[in-house]
């Protein structure tokens, strides 16, 4: 769906939205959703003090977890770190609705930290609730082979392993956790 947008922009996001005509009953089916991601980031943002999804995520995700290393535009000082192919693409001027589905570029150690919190979700107080929620899965909601969907994590059917992924056509990323 987010091929099809004409601008890579919020307007533009809320013009696709409010024009896409459903092929089903919402909630009937799983299917993972960059456009659903950019319209979360877009109510995250309203709710926010800044009004900046990205903002808010650095103030209410990033600093808390020590994340230092996650950032929407690769400086130049950490190009030389970047892992990858090829460097990620500079995102479009202005607020991008599609920063909430695969903007972040976050460093291993990064990951560590978001991998260790939530599998002490008490060590952070300040985000212990909202770690546990996204940790919630329902077993009625089939996402992939011998998986079920959750909040914020994919999860194996049988276990209490959490997995995510990033790979796309501009990022490559997997983690996983047992709890």
């Amino acid at each position: 769906l987010a091929a099809n947008l004409s601008e890579n922009s919020i307007a533009g996001l809320r013009r696709f939205l409010n024009e896409y005509p459903l092929d089903r009953e919402p909630g009937s089916r799983f299917e993972y959703s960059t456009v659903g991601f950019g319209a979360l980031g877009i109510c995250l943002a309203e709710k926010c003090e800044s009004g900046s999804f990205e903002d808010c995520l650095r103030k209410k995700v990033l600093a808390p977890l020590e994340m230092s290393s996650s950032v929407f535009e690769l400086p130049a000082a950490l190009q030389a770190r970047f892992a990858g192919e090829t460097l990620p693409k500079p995102r479009a001027e202005g607020p991008n609705p599609f920063n909430a589905s695969g903007g972040l570029i976050s460093s291993a150690h990064d990951l560590l930290q978001l991998v260790s919190a939530n599998l002490d979700a008490k060590s952070r107080p300040q985000l212990a609730k909202a770690i546990t929620l996204s940790q919630q899965t329902d077993p009625n909601i089939k996402a992939f082979a011998g998986s079920i969907a959750g909040l914020g994590w994919f999860a194996l059917e049988s276990s209490k392993v959490y997995f995510h992924s990033g790979i796309g056509s501009e990022f490559r990323a997997f983690i996983a956790f047992d709890l």
